[in-house]
Order: structure tokens, then C-alpha cells, then sequence
């Protein structure tokens, strides 16, 4: 039991500092006032074995590229709309469910820039990724078949080089994150296909 407990404080610490780390990268980097916006989520975004269990992929990937941000949900208070950013990822391993390793894919995640390019609009707490950068992403596919990052920790930086299943292995930089799969929580939402 105490064991589990050092294990659950080790892993939330892990996930909190990755997260501020890559916060702080993702405002340098863009050089634009962050904004935020809360909701009420389905699950507890700081607990990672309710994260695990709500999604359908938990994969380790590199950021290729950031494609575009796509404006979605405009109401006649918010016209603009919710930024959602498009990335091409390279999956680098599948810790839960099975992405295509052998090409690059399209992951959208919640947030962005704003449409007047004049903030960073985020879930409080979230963070966009960076180009050039590893994360364990924890995904859901939405109704389009579609793949979608949305929250905090959903996207957590991954230290040194961990360009490769070999270098992942080598650097034991899954550990926790497979400890996060085994101990996952599951919960029941309507799935659909990648």
C-alpha cells in the first residue's frame, strides 16, 4: 500500500512539473498573453489513471509540426470560436491502443491562438506542444474519426533523448506511464474508430 502511495505522489509530480515546464516552453516560444478558459470535465485531468481510462490512445509521439488552428463551436456571445490546433505527430509507441508507428498522423488539440492573433486561449492549466519535442499524449477519438488532445496533462513533455522505441527503452522514460495503463481507471463514454 505505501508503496502504491510513493508511486501515485512520484507520478503527480512528474505530470504537474512536465506540465509547468512545458507551459512556460509553449509562452517563449509563441511570445503571445495566455488566456483562460475553464469547463468542467468528465473526469479529473491531475489524476492520470482516470486520464488513462477515459482515453482511447496513450502513445509516446514527436511533434513534426504545427499545421494550422481550426475555429470550432462560434456562438453569438463568442463568435470566434474555440481554437483547436493541428499538429502532425510521429508515434513513436503505443502504450494504449494502436496508432500507425510507420507514418505521420493528424492530432488536434484543444486551444490555441485566438482567431484576431492576439492571445494563446487554453484550458486552465493546459499547455500547447511544441514542434521538435516527444510527449506521452493521451488521446480520444471523436465522432469524425478524428483525434483529439483536450485538457490539461494531456500532452506531457518527455526529457532527453527519447527519439526512438530504443531510446525510450533505454531511458526507462515509460515506466510510469506504463504503470498508468496498468492501474487505469476505466470509464464508459460512446467510443468510435481511428
Amino acid at each position: 500500500m505505501m508503496k502504491r502511495i510513493i508511486l501515485l505522489a512520484a507520478a503527480f509530480i512528474i505530470v504537474t512539473t512536465v506540465a509547468c515546464q512545458n507551459d512556460e516552453s509553449t509562452n517563449e516560444s509563441q511570445a503571445l498573453p495566455v488566456n483562460h478558459f475553464e469547463t468542467d470535465f468528465a473526469i479529473d485531468h491531475d489524476d492520470p489513471y482516470e486520464l488513462v481510462g477515459f482515453s482511447d490512445h496513450y502513445v509516446a509521439a514527436e511533434v513534426i509540426e504545427e499545421v494550422r488552428t481550426d475555429y470550432r463551436h462560434s456562438s453569438a456571445n463568442d463568435p470566434e470560436g474555440i481554437p483547436y490546433t493541428l499538429y502532425r505527430i510521429q508515434v513513436i509507441e503505443n502504450i494504449k491502443g494502436t496508432l500507425p508507428e510507420d507514418e505521420e498522423i493528424e492530432i488536434f488539440k484543444s486551444g490555441g491562438i485566438t482567431e484576431d492573433n492576439e492571445s494563446l486561449l487554453l484550458y486552465n492549466g493546459d499547455s500547447l506542444p511544441v514542434a521538435g519535442r516527444t510527449y506521452v499524449m493521451v488521446a480520444a477519438v471523436q465522432q469524425d474519426g478524428s483525434l483529439l488532445l483536450s485538457g490539461p496533462n494531456t500532452n506531457v513533455l518527455l526529457e532527453g533523448d527519447a527519439s526512438s522505441s530504443e531510446a525510450l527503452a533505454d531511458a526507462g522514460s515509460l515506466g510510469s506511464f506504463q504503470e498508468h495503463l496498468e492501474n487505469q481507471v476505466p470509464y464508459e463514454r460512446e467510443r468510435w474508430d481511428y
